[in-house]
């Protein structure tokens, strides 16, 4: 009797472990936004668990990785421009206005392109070297935005440095 509950019970399993999978994909195709804000709630409670699965699965199957990479070349490029757009936007507008928002000479604010991060007692070339050529806005958030740096906009600036200050 008992072998025969087990059998029934593994089938039963099995059948039904079918059926739920059915369900939650039927579920997630109806409500999209729900299973979305869902699959990041538990993402954001599980991040370590993921970060530390998906790094095993790498180091496991290098492979795979290296077949997805080669496969997916272009989707990869264009999703890190894309990324690494925003965050420089976001870093380079947060600095302008950690920095004043406007330039300090003429007070230009129209267009945050035409602001630049000016060292006021020059000695920019030499920061950019030591950095090691990128990473300024990440470092002056780093360093809490330390004084001796002001917001020009363009021509205020090329007329600084073509007038020597």
């Amino acid at each position: 009797m008992q072998n025969k509950l087990r059998v029934y019970s593994k089938v039963y399993c099995a059948t039904n472990r079918e059926r739920a999978k059915a369900r939650r994909e039927a579920y997630r195709l109806a409500h999209p936004e729900e299973a979305k804000a869902s699959r990041k709630a538990y993402y954001a409670a599980h991040r370590e668990e993921a970060k530390a699965y998906s790094k095993a699965y790498r180091l496991i199957h290098p492979e795979r990785e290296k077949a997805y990479r080669v496969a997916h070349l272009d989707q990869i490029r264009i999703r890190s421009v894309v990324i690494n757009r925003k965050y420089n936007l976001r870093r380079r507008v947060e600095a302008l206005l950690r920095l004043g928002g406007k330039c300090v000479r003429c007070g230009f604010d129209k267009d945050y392109r035409a602001l630049q991060i000016d060292h006021i007692n020059g000695g920019g070339h030499k920061q950019r070297k030591e950095l090691g050529g990128g990473g300024f806005r990440s470092w002056l958030k780093r360093n809490n935005y330390p004084p001796g740096y002001q917001i020009l906009c363009y021509n205020c600036n090329m007329g600084k440095r073509c007038n020597g200050g």
